[in-house]
């Protein structure tokens, strides 16, 4: 018995391009606009077994450029070329796309207090959700079913006002809490999560913490992980961008 043929077969691998997750419905040659770190897919439609190479800086491709693995996700606009050659050696023609790239955007965010130095007391002067220089957590109240504060009432979180002062800021007890989940009422292209704790200069205190994004309120971004946070705050709160 000897070993096997290798299969070999003359067949033109037919690609597509692919947005969607939850769907091989895709397009060919063309323009998309897909929002920054948002993925796109390259599939092989006639289930020829491939390798895809690609470049992104408007070049032809070769066997030698990087190789295609799993979805792909652009910061910038750029031209993608495509090149797939199946293992028999037989290549589709350079598939070329015309991407352009927007801000990511999202609807909500989700605070989750990890307490400080002194235990698992968490304080919370001010949340802001940044897009430019507006903030669009502005006056916002958390989503039904959030952990009141022991101190204080749950609006000043949001009403705009780094208060160092009586009633500020709120406080929580308990490791994880408070979670609060903010609405923004609409997918916004922000771009920072500002928070605020206590003053440094009033009471230093080694706020933790965890900040995440969403677009749907299920699929969450992680912007910042303070949990294990050993540092006094800056006295107008921590600025974490998006990225």
């Amino acid at each position: 018995t000897g070993e096997p043929e290798p299969y070999v077969t003359s067949k033109v691998p037919n690609s597509q391009f692919r947005t969607n997750s939850n769907s091989y419905l895709g397009f060919e040659d063309g323009a998309v606009t897909l929002e920054k770190g948002q993925k796109l897919w390259i599939d092989i439609q006639n289930f020829v077994a491939c390798r895809s190479y690609y470049t992104t800086d408007g070049t032809t491709p070769t066997t030698a450029s990087p190789r295609y693995v799993d979805g792909l996700t652009f910061n910038s606009s750029c031209t993608l070329k495509v090149l797939n050659v199946s293992l028999s050696g037989v290549s589709e023609a350079i598939r070329t796309l015309t991407i352009t790239v927007t801000p990511a955007t999202y609807r909500y965010v989700r605070f989750v207090g990890h307490g400080d130095q002194t235990g698992v007391t968490t304080r919370l002067v001010e949340l802001e959700a940044l897009e430019g220089a507006t903030n669009r957590l502005l006056n916002k109240v958390p989503l039904a079913g959030y952990q009141a504060p022991n101190g204080g009432t749950i609006g000043v979180a949001t009403n705009g006002e780094k208060v160092h002062a009586s009633g500020y800021p709120l406080w929580w007890s308990g490791e994880g809490i408070p979670e609060l989940k903010y609405d923004l009422g609409a997918l916004y292209p922000i771009d920072t999560i500002n928070v605020t704790g206590y003053s440094p200069s009033v009471d230093p205190r080694t706020t933790q913490f965890k900040v995440y994004v969403s677009k749907d309120n299920t699929n969450w971004k992680l912007v910042a992980d303070y949990s294990a946070n050993t540092n006094n705050q800056p006295e107008s709160g921590w600025n974490f961008p998006i990225v």
